[in-house]
């Protein structure tokens, strides 16, 4: 075999050059009104040429073996495609003879695009994928490479060689930038509804660190322990802490707790009823005080004199005592943290404007990035909403602290642990409600933005919606009774014995979710490993088919639900997510998705099969109903099947997750 020089493999993306549209009546024609250079057309509906002029010249990528890593991915600094735009795509490998390849393929994303038509004449590889009008390919036609994907794509190239070898080059990540605006304000509702969500049981166990080893949070990124808190949630304590601190300032006011402490003082003499040693001693000192008298008072040379004042002891008011140093410590330590949250959080907000300003400047007219204009959504409902209120909590707090200060006038110190209950916390209602709110601000533990930091800087769409499913389910689940233990064996890593590379970036998530009611337990897999080998962590399904490729044969679906009654009885519910529309979804995902996960997956008992493959469908539907059943015909209707197939909308904007339930419930009415 001839050596291949593999890093001198590439991809040219070119403008088509006859392009397939509608005509205003919606026939189709071929128009080739090619006018002033390869990227340069004219169309009756003048959105052909908006697309063309995008791309001014051809955009070459040099391709690598290796599948470029997800957390090297920087949206505003990838090469840019349109979703609707009409592309071809030439390929070459300058050290590849021409004679050894038997096959290219281009695949988009791991979908298939094409076969590149070899030129023979040659000497080394290349040749070019020209796409042709074609009824049954993605969207309508063919000839739009990237229709209904968005977000970060990837080009491959897999060549097949005469020797039965083959190689797969891929490119680096392009974005595919598109028109759909409900995909901007889905998206952006998605990250709000993830950066709200602060369920204590179920956000623990799938942001804290340091349960399993390694950093395994769902979203890539470095998070610590409780950075499960939302930003919206840490606002509403600071909020209560405020309002406490205002409602119980006129008790503090006027019956705030003291010590009485001796403290000297100068008196009218006649005020004084008797004076002690300390009083006089002191008056001998301040002669000028002294006034002289006819008579009575103190005799010196003759005359007589009375002081006009006099040192003496009084009772005096002390509220520097314990109890009020907390009240206003503690005060003083939530402002703190609150003031630099703020400039830490509004620096990050700034940085991501920033960014997608950059970003919009180099879009044409009408186009966005999905993932950053679900990132602008969130960034202005962070700078309108979360950074407002922010500030407006500061700002009472501020107030509030000078008012105590000046009241108590106390030493001030931070907190760094829960202080003693003394009995005056225990005891008088306004100092237990200041102490209530120390134990809440305690028991919510070290909040840190890198959730929120996370979401400012969404990078691909369909990592986002996986994670959103997730949520999904385990609340689904616990909303109709399921409950899950708050220790370790009920939320876990299970390390599936897979030495394919594909899946090394999912080794470090929390994959599995064991939750209970009453008898029955529902155990949430996500991704999980069905192999046609073994069996793993506990599911008996596995894969019927065996390819006998390294690394072993096995399917990971993106979720599964087991159901099982400890008397024998135990079902599957398989759920794959696509961040994609109806369409595309039904043309080019669903039939994969039954014949893997139903025709060639199967369960070690007597049900051989799955009773659910259903996909959740990410981008939004103009169909009203989130329900699709594939078998959706009379009889259909009329007779349950062993296993159900469909599409459910799980979207911010399409919320109905009581109708999952409802498929769930008639596929296993005893769960």
């Amino acid at each position: 075999m001839e050596r291949l020089t593999l890093d001198e493999a590439s991809l040219t993306i070119k403008t088509a050059p006859n392009i397939v549209s509608r005509s205003a009546n919606g026939n189709m024609s071929e128009r080739n009104n090619y006018i002033g250079g390869e990227n340069s057309f004219e169309s009756s509906t003048g959105q052909i040429n908006q697309s063309m002029r995008f791309l001014t010249s051809p955009m070459t990528l040099d391709l690598s073996t290796c599948a470029p890593k997800l957390n090297e991915l920087d949206l505003t600094k990838c090469p840019k495609v349109l979703e609707d735009g009409w592309y071809n795509i030439n390929a070459q490998i300058k050290d590849c003879p021409t004679h050894l390849v038997e096959k290219a393929s281009v695949y988009v994303n791991g979908g298939y695009l094409g076969d590149i038509s070899i030129d023979s004449g040659s000497p080394f590889f290349k040749g070019v994928l020209v796409f042709s009008p074609s009824p049954n390919s993605r969207g309508s036609l063919n000839g739009q490479p990237f229709l209904l994907l968005f977000d970060s794509v990837v080009l491959s190239l897999v060549i097949e060689l005469s020797d039965n070898s083959s190689f797969e080059f891929y490119s680096r990540f392009l974005i595919c930038i598109s028109k759909n605006k409900t995909d901007t304000e889905n998206i952006g509702y998605m990250i709000k509804e993830l950066s709200e969500f602060d369920d204590y049981q179920i956000s623990k166990w799938l942001f804290e660190s340091n349960v399993t080893e390694g950093k395994r949070n769902l979203l890539e990124s470095n998070l610590d322990n409780y950075a499960y808190r939302s930003m919206s949630s840490y606002i509403e304590l600071l909020e209560e802490i405020s309002r406490c601190y205002h409602s119980n300032f006129p008790y503090f006011r006027s019956m705030g707790k003291h010590s009485l402490q001796k403290k000297g003082v100068l008196v009218p003499y006649n005020n004084v009823k008797s004076i002690d040693e300390q009083s006089f001693n002191w008056l001998m000192q301040n002669a000028d005080q002294l006034s002289q008298v006819p008579s009575g008072g103190f005799k010196y040379n003759n005359k007589y004199y009375l002081p006009l004042k006099i040192h003496s002891q009084v009772n005096s008011k002390s509220y520097d005592i314990y109890e009020n140093q907390i009240v206003v410590g503690f005060l003083f330590t939530v402002l703190n943290h609150a003031q630099l949250t703020f400039s830490e959080f509004e620096n990050q907000v700034s940085e991501q404007e920033q960014k997608l300003q950059l970003s919009r400047n180099s879009l044409p007219d009408e186009y966005c990035v999905p993932a950053l204009s679900g990132s602008s959504v969130y960034v202005d409902y962070c700078r309108s909403s979360l950074l407002l209120r922010l500030g407006e909590v500061i700002k009472s707090m501020v107030s509030l602290y000078r008012q105590y200060l000046s009241l108590f006038a106390v030493s001030v110190h931070s907190l760094n642990a829960l202080p003693r209950k003394s009995k005056i916390f225990q005891e008088i209602k306004p100092y237990t409600h200041v102490f209530a709110m120390i134990i809440k601000w305690f028991d919510y533990g070290n909040f840190n933005l890198e959730k929120d930091k996370l979401l400012l800087q969404v990078q691909t769409l369909d990592r986002l919606f996986e994670f959103y499913c997730l949520i999904a389910l385990i609340k689904l689940l616990s909303e109709h009774g399921y409950v899950m233990e708050d220790d370790s064996s009920s939320v876990f890593h299970y390390k599936y014995k897979v030495n394919d590379g594909l899946y090394a970036d999912e080794v470090n998530l929390p994959n599995t979710f064991i939750m209970h009611k009453d008898n029955i337990t529902a155990t949430l897999y996500y991704q999980p490993v069905i192999s046609s080998e073994e069996f793993f962590n506990g599911m008996k399904l596995f894969r019927t088919t065996a390819t006998f490729k390294q690394g072993g044969d096995y399917y990971t679906p993106d979720f599964v639900i087991k159901f099982e009654d400890g008397q024998g009885r135990e079902n599957y519910l398989i759920f794959d997510a696509k961040f994609s529309s109806h369409g595309s979804i039904v043309n080019n995902h669903l039939q994969e998705v039954i014949r893997k996960y139903s025709q060639e997956t199967a369960v070690a008992h007597e049900e051989r099969a799955p009773k659910m493959v259903w996909i959740l469908q990410g981008r939004s539907s103009r169909n009203p109903n989130p329900i699709w059943r594939m078998g959706n015909s009379k009889l259909a209707q009329r007779y349950e099947q062993a296993t159900s197939y469909g599409i459910f909308t799980l979207t911010p904007l399409t919320s109905a997750q009581n109708g999952l339930w409802s498929i769930i419930s008639k596929a296993i009415p005893w769960a």
